[in-house]
């Protein structure tokens, strides 16, 4: 959505060797919209395509990203 202007954090955890720890993923899939460049925030051309959550999220899920990162499927040519 920033047009690759924002990059993300990588997510750390600290362990706590006194107490136990208990993760859980939760995954919330839209069947509706759009994931696209905002044109506000992309300041120079736009970077990645326009593609629906689903698209997107098949992408991201898939175990075939062939030594990609799920965005590196957006990137425009």
């Amino acid at each position: 959505m920033s047009n690759g202007n924002y990059k993300s954090v990588e997510h750390r955890v600290t362990i706590n060797a006194n107490q136990e720890r208990l993760t859980i993923s939760a995954f919330h899939i839209l069947s509706l919209g759009v994931v696209a460049p905002v044109a506000s925030i992309a300041e120079e051309r736009i970077l990645y395509k326009t593609m629906g959550v689903e698209e997107y999220l098949k992408i991201f899920m898939s175990n075939k990203l062939e030594g990609k990162r799920a965005l590196d499927h957006a990137k425009l040519s």
